[in-house]
């Protein structure tokens, strides 16, 4: 009994993915909640180099790091999860059956390995999933049903109302004139359809005599060798497949040809044909644009931009301000804002978006830059050691010298780009504490100490910041117990000098209050004692009274959060106009990009990309605004609160101050010189990544053109007194 308490403890307290976890070779079956799509995510024992061991750690991980809560199927809450194949899918099999998995989109059902590519594309329309088995899958040919192997060739015809897979015994149900029967690997009838349900044909007694003869049947063919010719051509096309010796479905349309582009009122789709019903992509995007090896260019509403294939899944989420497709590296290198990363052709993230510069891939590899240092990256986003270690050493060495904004700015970038690398989070969080940030300290070296247990510097600095923590809350404690006695001390000093002791009033005449022996002393003297020291010894009024000065002091702590933040707001504020393209520059540079990508043709939507990001530099700079006034508000609020406190009030008691009236909309504009001063500065950056990537060999270098860069580089540095680039005296190649 206590056996079987303990395996019922067990099966409902541990998680299930824990114990489907036990199966390393499995990958586990996923949906991602906020888009109700479906993935797999690789087990504990089989992590990528990109993720944390487990989902609970990672998520603690990038909560820290402070990444955002978008995508499709991340950033916050993607990185969470450890894809091995992203959510890409209406449905998918729990399992990849004799190597493959079934998978349904929009309607239409195909079949994907363990690297998420189409062994069968899905062009067969489905509402449930089947498997292979035996090397046969079946699947639904103008609307009838057959089976086939695993090059999509038709070995059973498609005669069928419905088929079952075939199970492991070699038989498959099926149903036609709408009665249920039994077909062997050939396509035999071995149980005619003449039953009304599959139950009664296959499993209720004396009614399944013809299925379990069946059975015993053609487990004697097996046995036999009868079907072996048959077997032994599927196991081979099998081996063919596991092994990839052919070569898979590239899309559902070929890479010459151009899907029928649909457009619904201001929004654009993509279909297979003019006559297919089925969506490639659903009519969303103000803009598609077919690119190379069967891509396309999606532009959201908001002009951010993403990748799908031409199967017409999602590669990267319409979240980055400008991709470009790097053929070597089969990879899409993504800008968000100021900064690179890229996407494998799989819909994998391989490197974050933490870096200043992406090259373009050579043999494998690609330049990278951050903050001036150089390094490299492979396809599979692994990172360059020496290159984070060097990082590091810059943050130890500004840190040291006192610049910890600088250390601070060093080890974020590194926890983007590296979310595994222990120091800088330990590193990270000694900082965080020192600046009484104790709650994201102490988050940080935690994650440290998971990450890297065996460091002992790691180890030691954990061990002492909790030690620390525990002094923090003692003192809390011991703070709360002495105002405590100090307002007892007072109200029992007050009470005896009214009742005319003589001590009291000396003690309160003296600025303090009477001690332990004067206040026994007094006691004994009165003749009510018992009732002065209830009076004295109120307890209650004297726990509100030390409860009234711990809300003063927690009312105060958050007055100097909203401080910070303020101050975060008035910063992101001052960065917007850095962060955000002008619209003239914008539209300059997405349109030269998207026009290179595909060759000089033009596509649906290429034309809105200047008023987009003109219209989200609008929306930002009013979001910054409305911002400020909302945190100016409430930190009016906290300091009439703490003064209402201070008095003698209650929170219960407050009362708001009315909230001083404003306009939004209308707010003052800044001068033309300095709008045309933040537009050339960016100009000047442009020029100056022309260079880069000139120098790196991503674009081709041409002398005339450096030249002229560098003139037009000097000309708006001597105009509007930028700080000089060391490009401007490069020499070239």
């Amino acid at each position: 009994m206590k056996a079987v308490r303990l395996l019922l403890i067990l099966l409902f307290v541990i998680p299930k993915h824990v114990i489907a976890e036990e199966n390393s070779n499995q990958l586990l079956l996923t949906q991602y909640p906020a888009t109700k799509k479906w993935g797999y995510t690789h087990n504990k024992s089989k992590t990528s180099r990109m993720f944390l061991p487990t989902r609970l750690t990672a998520t603690s991980a990038f909560s820290a790091v402070g990444l955002g809560t978008s995508l499709i199927w991340g950033k916050k809450d993607r990185l969470a999860y450890n894809w091995a194949i992203p959510p890409q899918y209406d449905q998918a099999a729990k399992n990849f059956d004799e190597g493959l998995a079934a998978v349904i989109m929009e309607g239409r059902m195909g079949f994907i390995n363990s690297s998420n590519q189409f062994v069968i594309p899905p062009i067969y329309k489905a509402k449930k999933l089947t498997k292979f088995n035996y090397g046969l899958a079946p699947v639904m040919i103008e609307g009838k049903y057959g089976f086939i192997d695993k090059l999509g060739n038709l070995v059973i015809p498609n005669r069928y109302e419905w088929a079952d897979s075939f199970k492991d015994n070699g038989l498959a149900s099926v149903k036609m004139e709408g009665k249920y029967g039994t077909i062997d690997l050939n396509g035999e009838l071995v149980v005619p359809c003449t039953y009304q349900l599959e139950e009664a044909m296959t499993t209720v007694p004396v009614s399944n005599k013809d299925y379990r003869q069946a059975v015993k049947d053609v487990k004697a063919k097996l046995d036999s060798g009868v079907y072996s010719v048959l077997t032994q051509r599927l196991d081979s096309i099998g081996a063919k497949v596991d092994s990839k010796e052919v070569e898979f479905s590239k899309g559902l349309i070929a890479p010459d040809d151009q899907p029928f582009f649909e457009q619904k009122g201001s929004f654009y789709g993509a279909r297979i044909s003019e006559k297919d019903s089925i969506w490639l992509f659903k009519p969303e995007y103000i803009g598609i644009e077919q690119i190379n090896d069967g891509f396309f260019l999606l532009f959201a509403k908001d002009s951010l931009c993403g990748v799908g294939d031409s199967f017409g899944r999602i590669i990267v989420p319409c979240e980055y301000e400008d991709i470009t497709y790097d053929r070597n590296g089969h990879a899409f290198v993504v800008q968000e804002k100021e900064h690179y990363g890229f996407y494998g052709i799989d819909g994998l993230i391989r490197a974050f978006t933490g870096f200043d510069l992406i090259g373009g891939f050579a043999d494998g590899t690609a330049p990278i830059w951050v903050d001036n240092e150089t390094g490299t990256v492979t396809e599979d986003g692994t990172i360059d050691p020496e290159f984070i270690q060097r990082l590091y050493v810059l943050g130890e060495t500004a840190e040291k010298n006192g610049d910890t904004q600088r250390a601070r700015q060093l080890y974020a970038r590194i926890i983007k780009i590296e979310p595994t690398f222990a120091m800088a989070y330990n590193n990270f969080g000694l900082l965080e504490l020192k600046s009484e940030a104790y709650s994201e300290g102490m988050s940080k070296l935690k994650l440290a100490h998971e990450l890297a247990p065996e460091n002992e510097q790691i180890t030691a600095n954990y061990k002492q910041a909790r030690k620390d923590q525990k002094s923090r809350r003692w003192d809390k404690v011991i703070s709360g117990l002495e105002t405590a006695g100090t307002l007892v001390g007072v109200a029992a000093t007050t009470y005896a000098a009214i009742e005319g002791d003589e001590t009291a009033v000396t003690a309160l005449n003296e600025g303090r209050s009477l001690t332990a022996e004067e206040l026994a002393t007094t006691a004994l003297k009165s003749s009510e004692s018992a009732s002065v020291n209830e009076d004295i010894y109120d307890f209650e009024n004297m726990q509100v009274k030390a409860t009234s000065a711990s809300q003063i002091e927690k009312e105060k702590q958050k007055l100097q959060q909203l401080y910070v933040q303020r101050e975060a707001i008035i910063a992101r504020s001052k960065n917007t106009q850095r962060t955000i393209s002008s619209e003239g520059s914008k539209q300059i540079r997405r349109a030269g990009t998207s026009l290179r990508m595909n060759h000089g043709q033009v596509r649906p939507g290429q034309g809105n990309y200047g008023r987009g990001a003109a219209d989200r530099h609008l929306r930002e700079t009013t979001d910054n605004r409305v911002e400020l006034r909302n945190i100016n508000q409430r930190i009016e609020r906290q300091i009439a609160l703490i003064q209402h406190l201070e008095e003698g009030g209650s929170s219960a008691t407050f009362s708001a101050p009315a909230s001083r009236s404003t306009k939004t909309g209308k707010f003052q504009k800044s001068g033309p010189s300095q709008r045309d001063k933040i537009t050339n500065d960016h100009t000047y950056r442009n020029w100056e990544t022309q260079l880069i990537r000139m120098s790196t060999g991503t674009d081709p270098y041409d002398d005339s053109k450096r030249k002229y860069i560098q003139s037009q580089m000097r000309s708006l540095r001597a105009k509007y007194g930028f700080g000089k680039s060391q490009w401007e005296d490069w020499g070239g190649k």
